[in-house]
């Protein structure tokens, strides 16, 4: 069997001084928090959330465990092909028109 001891846990999504502050007082697993929009935001201010998955680090696969299944990523690269590269271009325009349409309203109330 593989030594677990080299396994890490990182807890994330929407990760503020709040949720730090109860994680301080229980007994608790993990070793890393990712901390992002509330870092650089203000909690009062919309925000679009993002995420950026790893799947490889010198060359070793990683993954993410989630209990939304759609959370979850296999690990390892995944070849770059046309057709995902359109994909991602697609995602790219879709992602700019949410922004631009949400600053619009920002702009608007």
């Amino acid at each position: 069997s593989k030594d677990s001891s080299r396994i890490k846990i990182i807890a994330s999504n929407d990760i503020n001084e709040e949720v730090l502050l109860e994680m301080k007082k229980k007994e608790h697993s993990v070793n890393f928090f990712g901390i992002g929009t509330n870092l650089v935001t203000c909690q009062k201010q919309p925000a679009l959330g993002m995420v950026y998955k790893l799947v490889e680090h010198a060359d070793q696969p990683k993954m993410k465990f989630s209990e939304e299944i759609g959370k979850a990523t296999l690990p390892g690269k995944k070849p770059s092909t046309e057709f995902s590269q359109k994909i991602v271009r697609f995602h790219h325009w879709i992602l700019f028109a949410a922004v631009t349409r949400k600053l619009r309203q920002m702009n608007h109330s």
